[in-house]
């Protein structure tokens, strides 16, 4: 992956710029490899144009835009259900709901998926009556803002620990430390900080005017290939969900 990834900034002619000059991606090598991107280099920090909290907010900034485009981190959660309670809260790390499953059996340990509804489908299947189904097994779920609703709401003869689970795609932990890693440390996905320099560089370079069309080509290209990088790495090669 290196290997391509260092062609195309060579096809652009801008390797320096985009490729951290460490083998490891972190917070304080990225802001490095920015400042001599965008020629923000001195031997003291007074004389920097952009301070380090200043960068250190777009690289996070840029971190959060490519996440949202590729959607490369995936992760599930358990909830434990309620008898009788239709809605739950998820993780707050939620970028987008990919599915819910239910534990339909405590002796089978079973998690079985549930049929995704939206509120206006629920209204013409199970009437517009819906919230006030009698408790039963879980069949269907409807996702609302921060919270998955259960349709019907499970009985008591449906509630064990951890019967909720939720796979969803993870949204990525700001970088505080010089030590963090993009990505939420994940490693196939550390090449990929030089995407996190680039377009850092190229909104540091727009601020003062000067647009770059080749930086801005091979940015959309490079989140091209993280993104196909990413549907390959899937274990069923699915296409990625992010309708919902």
């Amino acid at each position: 992956m290196r290997k391509l990834l260092i062609g195309l900034c060579l096809l652009v002619g801008v390797a320096t710029s985009c490729f951290a000059t460490s083998a490891t991606a972190t917070l304080g090598a990225m802001r490095l490899d920015i400042r001599y991107s965008i020629l923000d280099t001195s031997a003291t920090a007074q004389n920097y144009r952009y301070s380090d909290a200043y960068l250190n907010t777009r690289i996070n900034q840029v971190q959060k835009e490519i996440v949202r485009a590729v959607f490369p981190l995936y992760n599930y959660a358990l909830i434990t259900p309620v008898t009788g309670q239709m809605w739950y809260t998820v993780s707050t790390d939620t970028a987008k709901i990919d599915r819910v499953s239910y534990q339909a059996s405590v002796t089978t340990n079973n998690y079985q998926p549930l049929v995704y509804s939206t509120i206006k489908s629920l209204d013409v299947e199970r009437g517009i009556s819906w919230e006030s189904l009698p408790a039963a097994r879980p069949l269907n779920y409807v996702v609302m803002n921060n919270s998955i609703g259960l349709v019907p709401a499970p009985s008591g003869a449906y509630c064990f620990p951890g019967g909720i689970k939720v796979y969803y795609y993870q949204s990525a932990a700001d970088m505080v430390n010089d030590s963090d890693t993009p990505f939420n440390g994940v490693t196939p996905y550390q090449d990929y900080s030089s995407l996190i320099v680039l377009g850092v560089t190229i909104k540091c370079k727009k601020e003062k005017g000067v647009v770059s069309t080749d930086e801005q080509n091979m940015y959309l290209g490079m989140l091209g290939q993280f993104k196909m990088d990413v549907q390959a790495s899937r274990p069923d090669n699915s296409v990625i969900n992010v309708s919902r």
